[in-house]
């Protein structure tokens, strides 16, 4: 059984997430419930979203406070100000933007470092004394990019060993060690059929970061995710973080003056939670990905189809490898597959109209029900590694022009929800939203407003010379 050398032993662990199948759903519960409370002093936000998340989760009143502690600074949903009011971080801002869960788990693995202001203060003062300097993303990616020239594409490595070997090694994590040398440590010690300590105190750390980057999909996985591979798919996202110097330098002062500790937190929660236009451009799937979803939903046979794939494929001219358009061209397949089996004669009627952002809807279809209806369809589509379970609530953008139209045309406008992963889409179909609204089964959140201002608003400062 492979042992750290007891003077090099240190732990670098982190605050628990949760199991990696149930992340994404409960990050739709946080984010829903942090935009909804923002802008309340911390500890009115906090009473309130324990009672709100008792209401979807029946757990304990202890197991809410710390589930609620762990997520948001594990993952920088939040941010404190100085006089002391919760805000919604950007990073959150971004997966209810974009409903990219993949390009949020990217800008994690990007920025996670030790040390952090995630860990409690007696961890990352020890780290700091420790001359501790570690971004694990990257120095994972690299070890598996150098195994894959060196071994062969597809070389694999376990949560046990980047625990022992890397979270658990002062060496590594102080950069005494590269991804090479660890690399060649590993391989000799398989050569020498060492074992690795796999119990939750030593493995779970490494594990439960692999399975970011997994849910990143930065790494892939056998299917009981026991061992991970780099994700060939995602060599310009892989890059940019291993060559990324992006990292929040703790000052020196943080060992000695809790003011310094209280200002650096702050501080800390804005940098973690940022996401910056580069990161969104670099980090964003790849056309490698997309075509890779492209063509597994293309061997999808639509529920209720007569023949598994019929031939149904999106216009001329359709606008590939954007998310958003993926997810549409899976709703066009449905309507048009469902339409071609009770009414042929009608499939002239549905068409992709989406280039037309002025009409407020994606799809104009008919209704199954009455092929002598219209069905106005609007995508929302997201990005996922797992579906959701049946019973989260699921969010998602809406324009003012989408609502506006769904008001307008009432039972013939429908929100077709497209959930993908790599393997496998489903639709969740939503008709007269605005009903829906009314019966209290949808809540529609402003997150921008308009602003029109008269000049008795404020008064104008003097005029600022260009020189």
């Amino acid at each position: 059984m492979y042992k750290t050398p007891d003077e090099y032993f240190s732990r670098h662990a982190f605050p628990r997430g949760r199991m990696l199948t149930k992340i994404e759903d409960d990050l739709t519960i946080f984010v829903q419930l942090i935009i909804s409370l923002s802008h309340n002093k911390k500890a009115n936000f906090e009473k309130e979203f324990d009672s709100r998340y008792s209401a979807l989760r029946a757990v304990s009143e202890k197991t809410i406070k710390n589930h609620r502690t762990e997520m948001m600074s594990l993952f920088g949903l939040i941010k404190e100000t100085e006089d002391g009011f919760i805000e919604t971080s950007a990073r959150a801002l971004l997966l209810v933007e974009t409903q990219n869960f993949q390009l949020f788990f990217k800008t994690v693995c990007h920025r996670f470092q030790f040390p952090n202001a995630i860990n409690k203060s007696q961890e990352t003062i020890r780290q700091l004394e420790q001359n501790v300097k570690f971004k694990p993303a990257s120095f994972i990616l690299q070890l598996l990019k150098e195994a894959n020239t060196k071994y062969g594409e597809g070389f694999k490595i376990t949560g046990a060993e980047v625990s022992n070997l890397i979270f658990n090694d002062l060496r590594v994590v102080a950069g005494a060690i590269s991804p090479t040398q660890l690399l060649n440590t590993l391989v000799e010690l398989r050569k020498q059929e060492e074992q690795f300590d796999g119990d939750s105190n030593h493995a779970q750390h490494g594990r439960e970061f692999l399975g970011y980057m997994f849910l990143a999909g930065l790494v892939d996985s056998d299917d009981a995710r026991r061992t991970f591979f780099l994700n060939l798919k995602e060599l310009g996202a892989i890059d940019f973080i291993i060559y990324s110097d992006l990292f929040f330098e703790i000052p020196k002062e943080y060992t000695s003056s809790a003011k310094v500790r209280k200002e650096t937190q702050l501080d800390w929660d804005i940098w973690y939670g940022d996401v910056s236009d580069i990161e969104i451009k670099k980090l964003s799937s790849s056309d490698a990905t997309l075509e890779y979803i492209e063509e597994k939903i293309a061997t999808i046979s639509m529920p209720g189809t007569v023949e598994k794939n019929a031939g149904v494929s999106v216009p001329a001219g359709f606008h590939k490898r954007q998310i958003g358009d993926i997810g549409e061209g899976v709703a066009y397949k449905y309507e048009v597959e469902q339409i071609k089996k009770i009414r042929p004669d009608k499939l002239g009627v549905v068409k992709l109209v989406s280039n037309d952002t002025s009409l407020g809807y994606d799809i104009q279809s008919v209704q199954l029900e009455d092929v002598n209806k219209k069905k106005l369809i609007e995508v929302k589509t997201t990005i996922r590694t797992f579906m959701p379970e049946s019973e989260i609530i699921t969010f998602f953008p809406m324009s003012a022009n989408e609502w506006e139209t769904a008001k307008n045309y009432g039972n013939m406008y429908f929100i077709y929800r497209v959930f993908i992963t790599k393997d496998s889409a489903q639709i969740f179909v939503i008709q007269n939203p605005v009903e829906q609204e009314n019966a209290k089964n949808i809540i529609i959140e402003p997150l921008q407003y308009r602003v029109l201002v008269k000049p008795q608003a404020g008064t104008y400062l003097p005029e600022i010379k260009m020189r």
